[in-house]
C-alpha cells in the first residue's frame, strides 16, 4: 500500500491535489464534457460544454442530461 506510514494531514493534503489535477485536466479539455450522477443529474461541466449549448453551470447543474440532447433524439436516448 504506498499510503502506509503517512499522516492523515498528508494524506488529505494528497487527495485534495489529486482531485485539483483532475478537475485541471477536466477544465480544460478540447471538447464539452459532462460529469452526471447515477440518476442521470449533471454534476459537473466544463467550459466547452458551457460555450457549445449556451448554459452557466449555475443554470445546467443538478439538471438532467437530458437537456442537453436534441430533440429529434431524446425519446431514443432516454430509452436507454
Amino acid at each position: 500500500m504506498a499510503n502506509r506510514g503517512q499522516r492523515p494531514e498528508e494524506l488529505d493534503n494528497q487527495k485534495k491535489l489529486e482531485e485539483a489535477v483532475h478537475q485541471g485536466f477536466f477544465e480544460f479539455l478540447p471538447d464539452g464534457a459532462v460529469i452526471v450522477d447515477h440518476q442521470g443529474k449533471i454534476v459537473q461541466v466544463n467550459a466547452q460544454l458551457e460555450r457549445i449549448f449556451g448554459y452557466s453551470r449555475d443554470e445546467i447543474m443538478g439538471k438532467s442530461v437530458e437537456i442537453l440532447v436534441p430533440g429529434r433524439f431524446a425519446a431514443q436516448h432516454a430509452e436507454q
